[in-house]
């Protein structure tokens, strides 16, 4: 475990704000947007709270899966994304496809 760590992190996803709690140091070394929130000199580093309106529950619970599941290569694993976002009149704006969670993380192709 002390690899890992044992300082959490709470994020609070979509409007809804369904809770996330995270180990800190996976999440850090995995992308370093959450490396710059939680140890630099902003709110959500002193409170290790931080909160992700904007963002929907299922997105990121993929993104959380791929941060604490980590590949044997180099490589980030890819993986589909089984939600359709519509808008209010039912449009739809994102649908199925591939997601490169590396690209959040900062990997260079």
């Amino acid at each position: 475990m002390s690899a890992m760590g044992t300082e959490m992190v709470d994020i609070y996803v979509s409007p809804s704000k369904p809770l996330s709690r995270l180990y800190k140091s996976k999440l850090c070394a995995r992308i370093p947007y959450f490396n710059k929130m939680f140890n630099g000199a902003f709110k959500e580093a002193t409170e290790n709270t931080a909160y992700l309106l904007e963002d929907t529950t299922s997105s990121f619970d993929l993104l959380a899966d791929w941060t604490n599941h980590p590949t044997t290569t180099k490589c980030p694993r890819k993986i589909r994304d089984s939600e359709t976002v519509t808008d209010e009149n039912g449009r739809v704006l994102q649908s199925g496809g591939e997601i490169l969670f590396g690209r959040a993380a900062g990997y260079r192709y």
